[in-house]
């Protein structure tokens, strides 16, 4: 599978900060966030500019009118954090667990997930435009009225996902596992995929098949 990868790059020095700096501040920029707790914080109305989060504790949290724009997240747990509103620009999200994660109402443009956990998280009236899953657990997802303007699942397990009002054309699924993919047939139009899930989804459009 090709897949259209980018880079997100630091201009500057990355600088260490505080989480008391940060409730202070609209505005973060070129900043080192490691081993924060954001545990069951609100986090509004704040843009992230080149920033690295690593070890960051964002679990139960709120995040509400947001932006995030080159940012790297690694080995954070964003477990049933909420974010709705604003952006994810160029980020890159690396070995973070993100199980229960509901994203709505939010656009994600050049986004990399890449080795994560996204078990049983929710995505709703949600624009993703260069988004690439790649090598990730996303068992028992929900994706709810989306725009898949280009979305890539590169080895990624999609057992028991719920897909629902979201255009799947020319989206490439040979790589995953999709076992239990509850999908309304008339969605299917256009997705690709191998032959041993054309069988499976050949369930879902109530066709029988019969071997001589």
């Amino acid at each position: 599978m090709v897949i259209s990868k980018f880079e997100v790059k630091f201009t500057e020095e990355l600088n260490k900060i505080a989480i008391k700096e940060i409730r202070k501040m609209d505005k973060v920029y070129s900043s080192l966030i490691e081993d924060i707790d954001f545990n069951e914080e609100v986090i509004n109305g704040i843009e992230f500019n080149e920033c690295l989060f690593k070890s960051v504790d964002f679990t139960n949290a709120e995040v509400d009118n947001v932006i995030f724009l080159d940012c790297v997240f690694e080995n954070c747990d964003l477990s049933n954090l909420t974010i709705s509103g604003k952006s994810l620009i160029r980020c890159k999200f690396l070995n973070c667990r993100l199980v229960g994660i509901s994203i709505d109402k939010y656009s994600l443009h050049n986004v990399l997930f890449l080795d994560c956990v996204l078990k049983y998280s929710n995505f709703a009236d949600t624009k993703f435009k260069n988004v690439i899953f790649e090598n990730c657990n996303m068992d028992d997802s929900r994706f709810y009225s989306n725009n898949f303007e280009s979305i890539f699942f590169d080895k990624v397990s999609i057992k028991n996902v719920e897909i629902f009002k979201c255009n799947l054309k020319g989206v490439d699924l040979t790589t995953c596992n999709i076992d239990g993919l509850k999908i309304n047939p008339s969605e299917l139009w256009g997705v690709i995929v191998n032959y041993e899930q054309a069988l499976l989804l050949s369930r879902i459009l109530g066709i029988i098949i019969r071997e001589e």
